[in-house]
């Protein structure tokens, strides 16, 4: 079975997490540099989410990509309020709809639930960078929310941005990627071209690809993290001396990683 939660818990975990990240930034300074994506600082973060938020209401509301949203705090408008006001708006229209309500977007999902688990999830690896930029522990991301935002970024990201992009792959590959411990995994594709392809299957062993490279996570937050670069290429090394992620076929494993850098850039 995919493993996709439903939006009401998608929902919450918006609610929860977009908390978490406001307490945070609301007591860390906001020049502070959020660890693996060089030149974005907290601040920064939180502009960007209050300016996302706007863009992503705009989507749905007007049935058409926006062209021009609110991208910065107005005047006597704090950093916080910007941010607050905007999550505040698109889950007041998000929470008014059925997810299966149609709605206007880059994926193929052309839904109100494709936008809740989107920002879920954007707002969820914000979290994270804010609070790696404030020196906190970087609390964590229950198995069955990372495992479902593996999906996305492997079946939305992967697959629908790259093709928006009309990013093209240098060489032929196939990758599995999966977590110990959990049953199935997704299968891969990046061939020439901009032709890529990731799905889920219950039982990896049964592939019937012939397979160029394997990412394999510890736990589900570590390929979720590694999938959204926030970790080493190569995975963190662990207590015991192991790291936290394992490899097979480095070439395939550096295109899927140069790919993922430029599809949620």
């Amino acid at each position: 079975m995919t493993p996709r939660l439903d939006h009401e818990q998608l929902l919450q975990v918006l609610a929860i997490e977009a908390g978490v990240l406001a307490g945070v930034a609301s007591d860390a300074p906001s020049r502070a540099r959020v660890p693996h994506c060089p030149g974005l600082t907290l601040g920064e973060t939180v502009r960007h989410l209050g300016a996302l938020y706007r863009a992503s209401l705009s989507w749905i509301t007007t049935g058409r990509k926006p062209v021009e949203w609110q991208r910065e705090p107005g005047p006597d408008q704090s950093l916080l309020e910007f941010y607050r006001i905007g999550l505040r708006d698109v889950m007041t229209e998000l929470a008014a709809h059925d997810p299966a309500d149609p709605c206007a977007s880059w994926s193929k999902d052309k839904t109100y639930g494709f936008w809740i688990r989107r920002l879920a999830h954007e707002t969820t690896v914000h979290r994270i960078d804010v609070q790696g930029a404030a020196g906190l522990p970087i609390a964590a991301v229950d198995d069955d929310v990372a495992l479902d935002g593996a999906d996305e970024v492997l079946t939305e990201w992967f697959v629908s941005k790259l093709r928006v992009l009309g990013i093209r792959n240098t060489q032929d590959a196939v990758l599995t990627v999966r977590c110990e411990g959990v049953d199935g995994g997704w299968m891969v594709r990046a061939p020439r071209g901009v032709d890529t392809a990731a799905w889920w299957m219950p039982d990896l062993d049964h592939a019937r690809e012939s397979v160029n490279g394997t990412v394999v996570g510890r736990n589900p937050q570590a390929l979720y993290l590694w999938l959204w670069g926030r970790k080493s290429p190569w995975g963190d090394p662990q207590p015991d001396g192991r790291r936290d992620l394992t490899f097979t076929g480095m070439d395939a494993v550096g295109q899927l990683w140069a790919l993922l850098r430029l599809a949620t850039r």
